[in-house]
């Protein structure tokens, strides 16, 4: 059986894992978009128990314009593939929020903190050398 505990730690290597990549390795990025849509599945289908605020609502609703406007696109097939992009968005609402509610602490927030920071600025210093 699979725990919220278990999804949460999921849910929090899957933002570090953003904070590794992010700068540096985009097409392992894609991991993160991975285990943030099974979370995220996860945590939809668990816990429906949140209240939303308005960019998630507005997230929503473009995630439904866009899927809704594809047909009417000249290349619909180009543009259905770009959707997964909002979707993504939609279903990492929820694993965000139980993250941030039930399982960062100040030491693991500083961890994802230090992470976003130093691969950016590792990013930043090869733009800058080569």
């Amino acid at each position: 059986m699979i725990s919220n505990e278990k999804m949460l730690k999921l849910s929090f290597w899957a933002v570090a894992l953003l904070g590794i990549t992010l700068f540096t390795m985009f097409s392992a990025g894609a991991i993160f978009h991975l285990l943030m849509t099974i979370t995220g599945i996860y945590f939809l289908t668990k816990n429906k128990d949140i209240k939303l605020s308005g960019s998630s609502l507005a997230l929503i609703a473009l995630s439904i314009i866009s899927i809704i406007s594809v047909p009417y696109n000249s290349a619909p097939i180009k543009y259905m593939f770009k959707t997964k992009y909002f979707i993504i968005g939609v279903l990492s609402i929820y694993p965000l929020f139980y993250l941030s509610k039930n399982y960062l602490n100040e030491k693991r927030t500083n961890l994802l903190l230090n992470l976003f920071l130093i691969f950016s600025a590792i990013a930043s210093t090869s733009g800058l050398i080569g």
